[in-house]
């Protein structure tokens, strides 16, 4: 909507400054603060400090101002143990919201281009293999530019899959943030290779294959193959 043929291209981007970064999450005393909250009226029986310490591994981690002091948590992670864990008395058994694998898991169409895997793939590869990318955000995204490293990982950086973790010289190190993030992006990875038939056997295929070997006096090399 931003370009310049939209009518839109007049508006300020205030997303990535310091002064807004903790209106995109839960600041960790504030998470406390729900917690003991809670607690205090008897509805949440769980030991905050432990509580805490699940829920800061699992979706804490989230920093998009470069000179933003805290790092933030997940509102709608935070909402959703509480939510499972109050009637059930005991935590959720999987603490990764549906909602959350459901709005993440779009992004998994912009690793592929007519069934196959194209850079973004092993750049996501990559940066799940490291830990970490050194990127500016670019501060936009446009479509038709997503091939391209900065775009990728800034669209990434947006939607909380990537977020920083340091400045090293004025430059952003962009890391995966939490257990949940890095879960979402190994089924990103699982699911690109079985877009693309990577992992695909053509049984019909492999055992007119294993017919023409056996048939020829070459079945057990296929045997000791497989």
């Amino acid at each position: 909507m931003d370009d310049v043929t939209s009518g839109f291209n007049i508006a300020a981007n205030l997303s990535l400054r310091r002064k807004f970064n903790e209106l995109l999450g839960f600041t960790e005393a504030e998470v406390r603060g729900i917690l003991s909250t809670y607690r205090d009226h008897g509805v949440f029986d769980q030991n905050v400090d432990e509580a805490m310490a699940v829920m800061g591994e699992w979706y804490n981690g989230y920093r998009f101002a470069k000179a933003a002091p805290n790092d933030l948590y997940n509102t709608d992670m935070v909402l959703y143990y509480l939510k499972e864990s109050i009637p059930n008395e005991e935590p959720p058994d999987d603490l990764i919201d549906t909602n959350v694998r459901i709005d993440y898991g779009k992004l998994r169409h912009l690793l592929t281009v007519n069934r196959q895997l194209n850079g973004n793939f092993d750049l996501l590869r990559r940066v799940i293999g490291e830990g970490w990318a050194d990127s500016e955000s670019t501060g936009g995204f446009p479509l038709e530019q997503l091939n391209q490293r900065e775009h990728f990982l800034s669209l990434l950086h947006f939607f909380g899959l990537l977020s920083i973790r340091e400045v090293r010289d004025g430059r952003p190190r962009l890391g995966i943030p939490n257990q949940t993030v890095r879960r979402l992006m190994y089924a990103f990875l699982r699911d690109g290779y079985r877009d693309v038939g990577v992992f695909s056997v053509d049984l019909y295929a492999f055992g007119r294959l294993v017919h023409e070997m056996a048939y020829r006096g070459a079945w057990r090399p296929v045997v000791e193959f497989l």
